[in-house]
């Protein structure tokens, strides 16, 4: 009859509801984490370490490590008993919070920021931001950054950059897509490529100093993030390659 059809769809249309109500929600909870982030962030200094931040001037390679507290049990603890010993004087790490239970003492070369320690865009921006804060006191000729999940064979990069000059535009890394990212800025559509943080990038002093420039006028990977809403080694890709100058390719 009519009625018992009725009733027999009563379920599957109780269950519907429930999915869209819980993908409703899920997407309202996504909006409001990323909206907190954005208020939890500012385009001062995000490194607040307690040790105080001294960087031996002019060094040749400065490495610069992006972790989070969630990894110190594995990752980091990985790195440090593996490349980390290759060349310990260059290699910094940043992350979220300290940790009593870091196998070592890293001194002044573990940083920890304001950031969360989530994986949204939001806080990475921030660390990368923070990050290159590190490059810009630092003014080494050359800054490389890598994230707790690549191994670096430090002889080979080192060996790389060292008939490179840092005094041209160089920004070296890996194109994870097969065609230019286009974005619209002001008015114009531009279409750029960038290097993908996850298999690291380097960027030549020249570079470095435009990016420090720039900085000065709130011009940051994490403004910029936040402005178009693209993660952090898209957004640094964009400010290299379209906004701060005509830069060689190094992909």
């Amino acid at each position: 009859s009519p009625m018992r059809n009725l009733n027999s769809n009563i379920p599957v249309f109780l269950f519907a509801i429930f999915i869209i109500y819980i993908s409703f929600t899920l997407l309202f909870l996504a909006f409001v984490y990323e909206a907190r982030d954005k208020e939890n962030t500012t385009t001062d200094s995000h490194i607040v370490s307690q040790k105080s931040l001294k960087i031996k001037p002019n060094q040749d390679v400065i490495v610069s490590v992006k972790t989070s507290s969630v990894y110190y049990s594995t990752r980091l603890k990985y790195i440090l008993e593996t490349w980390y010993r290759l060349a310990s004087d260059k290699i910094y790490f940043v992350s979220d919070k300290p940790d009593p239970d870091i196998p070592i003492d890293l001194g002044n070369h573990f940083l920890y920021t304001d950031c969360s320690s989530s994986h949204q865009r939001a806080p990475l921006a921030c660390k990368l931001t923070a990050e290159l804060e590190l490059f810009y006191r630092a003014k080494s000729n050359w800054s490389c950054h890598f994230d707790d999940d690549n191994y670096v064979n430090m002889p080979n990069l080192l060996n790389f950059l060292s008939d490179k000059s840092p005094n041209r535009p160089h920004y070296f890394g890996k194109v994870s897509v097969a065609k230019n990212i286009k974005v619209n800025y002001r008015n114009e559509s531009i279409s750029f490529s960038f290097g993908t943080g996850g298999a690291g990038f380097c960027l030549s002093q020249f570079v470095v100093e435009k990016l420090s420039e720039l900085a000065m006028r709130n011009v940051t990977v994490l403004t910029l993030s936040n402005e178009l809403g693209l993660t952090d080694d898209v957004t640094l890709g964009f400010i290299i390659c379209e906004i701060s100058f005509s830069i060689d390719h190094n992909f």
